[in-house]
């Protein structure tokens, strides 16, 4: 039994081939330090992977930005239920503080909703 703020491995992306999958094909939202890039997942729960370039920083600045990207994940797992979610962490977001990066996060994140349903009324009124 795990926890319920856990981050198991069925809800996480683990292979190359995923984020390439996902940042290819799916949709995006750039906010003030992060890029989201979101497609429908072929699972029944959604699943996130991060990026952290060496361009935000050192080793404990890039680890402490992933553990707050994590959290954030796991206290609003059914924000991306049923979707594959690629979080690109951009140099900037090693000024921000965990609460900035929350808002920054879900101002993205109804951002790239928004670019979602445009998407789906592209192909509606194309196909």
């Amino acid at each position: 039994m795990s926890a319920p703020l856990a981050f198991p491995k069925t809800r996480r992306l683990l292979s190359r081939r995923d984020f390439l999958r996902v940042q290819r094909r799916g949709a995006r939202a750039k906010g003030n330090g992060l890029v989201l890039i979101a497609m429908p997942g072929q699972h029944e729960q959604g699943r996130a992977g991060l990026v952290v370039s060496k361009k935000v920083g050192k080793a404990h600045l890039r680890n402490l930005i992933k553990r707050r990207l994590r959290h954030i994940l796991r206290e609003n797992k059914n924000t991306f239920a049923r979707r594959d979610l690629v979080v690109m962490a951009l140099p900037q977001i090693a000024d921000h503080s965990f609460e900035d990066l929350k808002k920054d996060f879900f101002h993205t994140v109804s951002a790239l909703n928004q670019n979602i349903q445009r998407r789906k009324k592209k192909r509606q009124t194309n196909g």
